[in-house]
């Protein structure tokens, strides 16, 4: 069911890079209590592919679409698109907010 309450959740925490042989992506995690209530938020709507969710997000005055996706740790993960983080001059290990919405 969906959660309407779900739609909008804000994401504190340091941007990470991953170096991988196709270039290096940059992601934040999105905490456990927004994460749980996300899979909450995604029960009984179908899988997507990875159980990727679609997001709008918004880092500064910059907003993007992009979907988030769950490690195998648990926590989902959203990509930082490298065109936001020139616009807004986030680097590895910069500490960000990001508003998401869910879409």
């Amino acid at each position: 069911m969906y959660n309407r309450m779900m739609q909008k959740f804000t994401i504190n925490g340091d941007v990470w890079k991953w170096n991988g042989s196709q270039g290096s992506w940059h992601f934040i995690y999105i905490d456990n209590k927004n994460g749980k209530k996300i899979k909450e938020s995604q029960r009984g709507l179908g899988r997507r592919g990875f159980g990727a969710v679609k997001v709008k997000a918004t880092l500064g005055r910059t907003s993007w679409t992009t979907s988030i996706f769950p490690t195998k740790e648990g926590p989902y993960l959203l990509p930082i698109k490298a065109m936001v983080r020139k616009e807004e001059s986030v680097f590895d290990g910069d500490k960000v907010k990001i508003i998401c919405e869910l879409i």
